[in-house]
């Protein structure tokens, strides 16, 4: 296990990854599980041995895992983790086949440390590109990625060395091998007769870049050799002493030879060419104190590693020449101490003329020069020790600020991909379906708001884009017949929302004749259809016949698309496109999306982070240019949106809600379902209006809840569209108990119900038959007392008790008005003394007029 965790995985597969090194065949699932479980056996240690309010400090890439792994079962730990190595490009880490379950891994932890900011980018850039999260700053410079409510905290912050700790080693006796105390001698004889020494200490690796500085030595006393003015004549000793990498495994033996073979070839030339001006020396390993005599007897330290990650060597040579006269460290760029020692003089160690022009610099460097260079990296060394680090660290752990008394985080997800901790009120519940049944048996008047997009139909989201084309043709039969008989419940006003096009909901809710009972909400509440309101049911085309033309509710339910506001101010349509259609050309991906109300700018497709920037200038353009208008520009995942000012889906049902107390005595019931940012507002708009009086008895059951469990502004959750589906199929089975089982009190309307059909009946020939008047007849019906058990509709009570009523034709007004009937009113013959519950596929519900 071992051998495959530490060996297979860490140091021939992520070691190599980290350092932009791609080595293909390195990664196999036998080695990633020797992985997982050697992160799950420390998890199982640290849960062990931990202790309310402890903190976890997770160290490098061997235990990225740790952090999900532990918070399985310490929910409330805080946890840590520093990476001590480089942290790949967004490209590079792209080809890890596990780069999900390790960069979730990192993000389960409450503070990821890195050393420079540069890792850090790259870190935020895997973020963005593979799992949508973005980054924000906060006041006194935090920087942290924004994962649902959490906030993951990012430190830049480069380890140090310890001076008291190098003052105490310096004060003790060393025993060296005799090589290395043949070379300190021989070190100060040079110094004595005024040779200037160039060292540097490396590991044989490929990483650590020792062909690269034996070349440039080469290019350096080859230009010496030709006695170029611009050379120092100076005498000069180029000094290397190399040892094998201190994580040296079997497993990089190949790798270990191929660099030695490259460098003993450049040393075998210079030897022959330039003999008495090149050591180096070779020796299995090197302590502190060894290093720190060499230090002391150098002019310039040389570092040119090609990628690195933390290195002490250079901090060690500048705190060495602290007492004696004053050295200068020469650093590649791509080291992480060239960042935070300011006096180095920094080269492409690619370049070798850069490297032979700074060496030659630093010979020619006048002496103050050299003490300005190193008095400055002292400053750093001295003030960020490794235990001012490691303090500062565990004291950003120990400040996280705590999570609001009404919060709690939870781990969500399943493997370790797709597990996180989110965080949401402690009532954030799941709805629970028979709750919500019980209310809706109940009340006699309903309003059910739902999305269409994510809530009816599921769909296929990516990180990107919150326009995913969920559009088609036809909607999926299960949904088809449970909004068709909510629908068709006289108690009921069913409304879908969404924010496409008037066109788009038509073709799929408008062509089908089971869903044309359904009333609409089109780019999120700008334009809508209203069917109907309980108790004031239309039919279809949605102007009754039965109702004056000046009525309230026909100018309601008139067919076709209505404006929320009307004479909206649309004149900055053309202006705003305009300037989208220059960015788009320049933009490749991006695409326009025009909409009656307002246009939208989709950059899905776009590089993630080049869309973010075009999206970012974009928004500031509009918004200088429609200052003047009521519109406003909102950013989202993917998409850059123009639209009406104070136009949303909280709006449309706040709206919705207010003409059910104006025309049908208020409502009884509210379900609204949503499943994006969009549908947020629903939700905070209904729990403005009824938040305060949800305890009263004449306040609505309200029911809001978001699909996926997520932080929101809703009471409850639901899962996914699957149980949104299961829980309307629920609805629509009491919704048809209902209509089945409805009490004579309801005849009265029913018989002003132009959805009903009704069936005139031809005088009888029996002479127990009486004609009633139209008044005696509505008198019977109000002396018709009804049983309670009927009345509340529940199962298993008897049937009601209908009245014997005799038949007679409707008066000669009503005959007229019978036969000159729409389409749609067609007669049915029936005997039954009580309406039907369905007949045929129109569904369209029939009252014997006897009753």
């Amino acid at each position: 296990l071992h051998r495959a965790f530490y060996h297979g995985f860490c140091r021939s597969f992520l070691w190599p990854t980290f350092h932009n090194v791609i080595k293909p065949g390195a990664f196999n699932q036998t080695l990633w599980r020797a992985y997982c479980t050697v992160n799950r056996a420390f998890a199982d240690k640290v849960i062990e041995e931990y202790d309310a309010g402890d903190l976890i400090w997770v160290h490098d890439y061997h235990l990225l895992l740790l952090p999900s792994v532990a918070m399985r079962k310490l929910r409330t730990a805080r946890i840590g983790m520093f990476l001590h190595t480089p942290f790949p490009s967004c490209e590079i880490f792209r080809t890890i086949s596990v780069r999900d379950e390790l960069l979730r891994g990192m993000l389960n932890a409450d503070i990821v440390g890195f050393h420079l900011f540069e890792y850090v980018r790259h870190f935020l850039t895997c973020c963005k590109r593979m799992l949508g999260l973005d980054h924000h700053f906060e006041s006194g410079g935090v920087l942290y990625v924004k994962d649902d409510k959490r906030a993951i905290i990012l430190q830049a912050s480069h380890a140090g060395i310890e001076p008291p700790l190098l003052e105490s080693v310096e004060s003790m006796p060393h025993e060296s091998p005799p090589e290395l105390q043949d070379l300190l001698h021989k070190l100060d004889s040079l110094r004595a007769e005024g040779c200037k020494v160039v060292l540097g200490i490396d590991e044989v690796e490929r990483q650590k870049g020792l062909p690269l500085k034996l070349l440039a030595y080469e290019q350096l006393l080859e230009a010496r050799a030709t006695n170029s003015t611009s050379v120092s004549p100076l005498p000069l000793v180029l000094v290397e002493v190399s040892f094998k990498s201190k994580n040296y495994l079997p497993a990089g033996e190949e790798d270990f030879e191929s660099v030695n073979k490259e460098v003993h070839e450049v040393l075998g030339r210079l030897e022959r060419n330039f003999p008495g001006q090149i050591i180096f020396l070779e020796v299995p390993t090197i302590s502190i104190g060894q290093r720190l005599q060499l230090w002391q007897r150098t002019d310039i330290a040389v570092f040119l590693p090609i990628r690195e990650g933390l290195n002490v060597f250079p901090l060690e040579a500048v705190y060495a020449w602290r007492k004696g006269p004053p050295g200068l460290v020469l650093l590649s760029e791509f080291a992480s101490t060239a960042r935070v020692l300011v006096g180095a003089m920094r080269v492409n160690p690619w370049s070798t003329l850069d490297v032979v022009d700074a060496i030659m610099r630093g010979l020619d460097m006048e002496l103050d020069e050299r003490e300005d260079r190193m008095e400055r990296d002292l400053q750093f060394i001295t003030s960020t020790t490794t235990t001012a680090w490691a303090e500062r660290f565990v004291l950003d752990l120990q400040t996280l600020k705590e999570n609001p008394l009404d919060e709690q985080w939870e781990p969500i997800g399943f493997g370790l991909a797709g597990f996180r901790r989110a965080g949401w009120r402690a009532d954030f519940t799941a709805l629970e379906t028979t709750e919500v049944l019980t209310a809706y048996r109940r009340a006699r008047r309903r309003a059910i708001f739902l999305d269409w997009g994510g809530t009816l139909v599921p769909i296929e989201k990516s990180f990107t884009s919150s326009l995913v084309e969920y559009f088609r043709d036809k909607l999926p039969q299960p949904v088809v017949q449970s909004l068709e008989e909510l629908a068709g419940d006289p108690r009921n006003l069913l409304m879908v929302l969404s924010g496409q096009d008037c066109s788009r909901m038509d073709a799929v809710f408008d062509d089908d004749p089971h869903l044309r009972g359904v009333s609409l909400a089109a780019e999120h509440g700008y334009f809508y259809k209203l069917c109907s309101l309980p108790g004031m049911r239309s039919a279809f085309p949605r102007v009754s016949p039965f109702r004056s033309e000046d009525s309230p509710t026909k100018r309601m339910t008139a067919g076709g698309w209505q404006q929320l506001v009307e004479g909206f101010d649309l004149s900055w349509m053309d202006t705003a496109l305009a300037v989208m259609e220059a960015y788009t050309a320049r933009t490749n991906g991006a695409q326009i999306q025009k909409k009656g109300s307002g246009l939208v700018w989709k950059f899905d497709e776009v590089d993630p982070e080049f869309g973010l920037m075009q999206a970012t200038e974009l928004r500031d353009h509009l918004q200088g240019m429609l200052a003047n208008y009521p519109v406003l520009v909102t950013k989202g995942k993917g998409y850059l949106e123009v639209r009406p000012k104070g136009i949303n889906k909280g709006a449309m049902v706040d709206h919705i809600v207010s003409m059910l107390y104006s025309h049908s005595g208020g409502v009884d019931f509210i379900l609204c379902i949503g499943d994006d940012s969009a549908d947020e507002f629903m939700f905070s708009a209904l729990a403005s209006r009824f938040g305060a009086k949800l305890a009263s008895q004449s306040s609505p059951a309200l029911f809001t809840a978001v699909v996926g469990r997520k932080p929101s502004a809703a009471q409850y959750y639901l899962n996914d569209s699957d149980e949104v589906l299961e829980l309307c199929q629920a609805l629509r089975l009491h919704s048809t108990r209902a209509n089945r089982n409805r009490s004579t009190s309801d005849l009265a309307r029913l018989y002003d119900r132009p959805k009903q059909r009704f069936t005139p009946q031809q005088p009888s020939n029996s002479n127990s038959a009486t004609t009633l008047s139209p008044s005696d007849r509505l008198e019977t019906e109000k002396r018709i007392t009804v049983q309670p058990s009927v009345a509340s509709g529940r199962r298993g009570s008897s049937p009601p008790i209908m009245p014997t009523i005799p038949s007679t034709p409707p008066p000669e007004r009503d005959t007229a008005r019978w036969a000159n009937l729409p389409p749609q009113y067609e007669r049915a013959e029936t005997d039954s003394p009580v309406h039907h519950r369905r007949k045929g596929a129109a569904g369209t519900k029939c009252v014997d007029l006897k009753s």
